[in-house]
């Protein structure tokens, strides 16, 4: 296992990206001021509600902007029969995973022995399987198709 600082998984997908979408969703973003920040604010809610609840808190406390993001979520969520990770471990034995910085990590290397780090917001047992699980709270519906949608330019 590799020592010292790794990058994060979103760096690495971030410095893989070609130049060219880089540029499309820099000026997508200026052509949208403020999505970002919404986004930002929405996912933070509905990822505090998914905590609230895999920690045993069935009705989180989710503002009336965000109901609709929430309102598929507890279905989906109680497919998990153990969970491990909800935003930070959930078992004491884990807490060597949170840094100076108060933020928990997972870390590995892939079949080359490039080390990656990242923040997983689930890590958990769906139908006997370790599952990692990272929420998205799109206001349009995910397809295989994104990749496609960047190059358009619409993120």
């Amino acid at each position: 296992m590799p020592q010292g600082p790794a990058p994060s998984v979103t760096t690495i997908i971030s410095e893989t990206a070609s130049e060219a979408n880089k540029r499309k969703l820099e000026m997508w973003s200026k052509a949208n001021p403020g999505v970002k920040e919404a986004a930002a604010e929405r996912g933070t809610a509905v990822h505090y509600g998914m905590e609230q609840y895999l920690k045993g808190n069935k009705t989180p406390d989710i503002p009336e902007d965000y109901k609709d993001f929430w309102a598929g979520m507890p279905p989906i969520l109680d497919q998990f029969s153990e969970v491990l990770w909800a935003e930070s471990p959930i078992l004491d034995k884990f807490d060597f995973t949170i840094g100076a910085d108060d933020v928990a990590r997972v870390w590995g290397c892939d079949d080359y022995g490039r080390a990656w780090a990242g923040a997983p917001d689930i890590i958990g047992v769906v139908g006997n399987k370790l599952t990692l699980a990272d929420l998205k709270t799109s206001v349009k519906p995910y397809s295989r198709k994104w990749p496609k949608d960047l190059e358009k330019g619409s993120p």
